[in-house]
């Protein structure tokens, strides 16, 4: 899910089941929020994910995000950080 604000595509959340992870649904709902932002005539695209998440991080610059900056406490469950990051609509 997304919010556009301003210019930006805030992406909310992106979840799939575990019995279904490591198949591309991930990677395809990314594209499918992405071409959504570009169609909205976004700027950029945005989004927090825990510091834990290796998959999401790793899919995640794969795609063509950028850490920006570390979000301590993010996470109420856990107290744990995020990471920030941001991509440029093209």
């Amino acid at each position: 899910m997304g919010v556009v604000f301003f210019g930006d595509t805030h992406i909310t959340h992106i979840a799939v089941h575990p019995d279904f992870q490591r198949l591309g649904i991930a990677s395809f709902l990314l594209q499918e929020i992405e071409a959504f932002a570009y169609r909205q005539h976004c700027q950029t695209l945005s989004l927090e994910v825990r510091i834990s998440n290796i998959d999401a991080k790793r899919l995640y610059r794969k795609s063509g995000y950028e850490a920006k900056k570390r979000l301590a406490n993010y996470y109420r469950k856990g107290n744990e950080d995020a990471l920030y990051m941001v991509k440029r609509v093209e």
